[in-house]
């Protein structure tokens, strides 16, 4: 017969153990956003990412386009590692959502922050990072099946609580970050939106052709 204490503190754990993951994958999030879009706050980097007189089309094109000689595998490698934790809390929280559901809401999120840049011309939607996100979550995953679910539920929510705390540090800092260089970021973001064309310009002489960095871009010719 189960001692009741004991399975009480153990209902409490796990339900601590949730909310804290809750929290956890919230402010995870942010901490994504502030290192995927704002690039950890190195504004010096933004800028030179800043491309608005590339048309988007242009820009999404060369995106889709992956070279395995002229990839940068360390980019790669650091995407991957920065998706590594949503495989671990997403399952926690969600584990009655089925694998494919939580693989797309990784995908999701991933594709726009990828979209966001692409649109505000602070970097680029790249089959590389979509590729290295979503195989940093089934890392995770891996990590979450064969390590975090053999671990005692002490030991779980001692784990969470740590990263909780790692990761509110890092947003808080963010956020200061973030209120010091806002005006920056204001204007490049402003400038990127009232820059937004799809095509070359200007439009009625639209065809296909070869572009100034060698890319192949296949366009619509309007009528006149």
């Amino acid at each position: 017969m189960s001692d009741p204490i004991v399975a009480e503190t153990s209902e409490w754990q796990k339900g601590t153990l949730e909310r804290r993951a809750r929290l956890c994958l919230f402010l995870f999030f942010a901490f994504l956003f502030w290192g995927l879009y704002l690039k950890f706050g190195l504004i010096d980097v933004v800028r030179s990412n800043f491309n608005p007189r590339i048309p988007f089309l242009r820009r999404l094109y060369g995106g889709l386009s992956f070279n395995p000689r002229t990839a940068d595998y360390s980019d790669v490698l650091m995407n991957a590692i920065a998706f590594s934790p949503l495989g671990v809390l997403l399952p926690l929280i969600h584990g009655r959502i089925r694998l494919p559901l939580q693989l797309l809401m990784c995908f999701s999120f991933s594709l726009a922050i990828e979209l966001l840049q692409l649109f505000t011309a602070i970097g680029g939607l790249t089959v590389a990072d979509l590729g290295a996100n979503t195989i940093g979550f089934l890392l995770g995953l891996l990590f979450y099946v064969q390590v975090f679910l053999r671990l005692s539920d002490r030991a779980r929510l001692s784990l969470i609580t740590v990263s909780t705390a790692c990761v509110s540090a890092c947003v808080l800092f963010a956020t200061v970050q973030l209120i010091i260089l806002f005006p920056d970021y204001l204007e490049l973001f402003i400038k990127g939106i009232r820059h937004f064309h799809l095509f070359s310009s200007p439009l009625p002489s639209l065809c296909s052709g070869v572009s100034s960095d060698g890319h192949f871009l296949t366009v619509c010719r309007f009528p006149t």
